[in-house]
């Protein structure tokens, strides 16, 4: 491992805290109130920049124009450049208000440990399943990593809009949704740690006005960690659906998914098998023999088809086309839920 002295470290630094250029106004890096964090591994240059919300630069063109110039140090193999935005400092935004109605709905949790089954799809196609029953439905998608839903539903990246200090719930196709993708700038990676996400999740559940909903599905990340804990020692009366594809490798995270669940006294209403293949006759059981092992119910077997991609692509929920096998299952599933 190739070892910087102080000198070298200011040197990268220095070009850093006093870049400026037109993209930046003229004013130099270190007008901007903002804090830098290095790290250097075998030669390999890490900086996160943390600044304010309001110097919505083109950073692209910044970060380009900084690794060239800190390439010419010639100590680097790679250099990676990340932004990250805090609320601005000088002009605090109003807080949002956290509403004091006791919630009546019933939560419902789409989760798996194992990403890529399917929750973003399953989740916003149940949630229409259930309004075609004439139930009163909601989504939060609070899918860190990414989220999808509101691709999913054809609605735009935009925050919702304020009224009396709470969110209002975009509506598409008779269902209300509040998202991270609405709330976060598009295309950039959140670094963000516990207490932040604990919070913004707090938000999108009770500074949102759901209004009359009946049933508020939640399309959780990914994995155990934090949204999980936030969430579910919060939410008690949350039930849950877990999601698999067919193969072990997948039933693997889903089994701790649900041992999570079944630490914080969760109640699981059955694992659903997404993108299941019948000619693969070796795989066709494992998700029903899953279920049979932790005593969970088989809620349904949704079957592998590329058209669910090509209607998820375009923003048509795959519900409404009566002749795919997921509009089927769904509405089967749907009339399991509890009343």
């Amino acid at each position: 491992m190739l070892t910087f002295n102080l000198k070298n470290k200011k040197k990268y630094l220095s070009i850093i805290s006093n870049y400026s250029s037109k993209e930046t106004t003229g004013l130099k890096l270190s007008e901007l109130n903002l804090k830098i964090l290095d790290k250097v591994s075998n030669k390999d240059l890490i900086i996160t920049i943390e600044l304010l919300q309001k110097y919505q630069f083109n950073w692209q063109i910044i970060i380009d124009s900084l690794k060239e110039q800190l390439s010419y140090l010639n100590k680097f193999n790679n250099i990676n450049i990340i932004v990250t935005y805090h609320q601005s400092a000088d002009k605090p935004k109003k807080s949002l208000k956290l509403s004091n109605k006791t919630f009546n709905y019933k939560i419902i949790l789409i989760c798996s440990a194992k990403g890529g089954v399917g929750k973003s799809t399953i989740c916003v196609n149940l949630a229409l399943a259930m309004k075609m029953l004439g139930k009163k439905t909601a989504i939060v998608d609070a899918d860190i990593y990414g989220p999808s839903t509101h691709h999913l539903l054809g609605i735009k990246s935009n925050p919702p809009q304020i009224k009396n200090d709470m969110m209002i719930p975009y509506e598409k196709h008779g269902i209300k949704l509040n998202s991270m993708g609405l709330i976060t700038p598009p295309d950039k990676a959140l670094i963000w740690r516990g207490p932040m996400l604990t919070k913004t999740l707090n938000n999108l559940l009770n500074s949102t006005d759901w209004g009359d909903t009946e049933y508020l599905f939640i399309d959780l990340p990914p994995g155990t960690g934090d949204v999980y804990l936030s969430l579910l020692q919060k939410y008690q009366t949350a039930q849950a659906i877990l999601i698999s594809t067919p193969q072990k490798i997948s039933l693997i995270d889903v089994a701790r998914s649900l041992d999570l669940l079944n630490k914080l006294q969760i109640k699981t209403l059955g694992i659903i098998e997404n993108m299941a293949l019948s000619e693969q006759k070796l795989m066709s059981q494992n998700v029903k023999n899953f279920a049979s092992q932790y005593n969970i119910a088989y809620l349904g077997k949704i079957a592998y088809d590329p058209q669910i991609a090509h209607y998820s692509d375009t923003s048509t929920p795959a519900i409404n086309k009566e002749e795919l096998n997921i509009t089927t299952e769904l509405k089967k599933i749907a009339k399991k839920l509890p009343n």
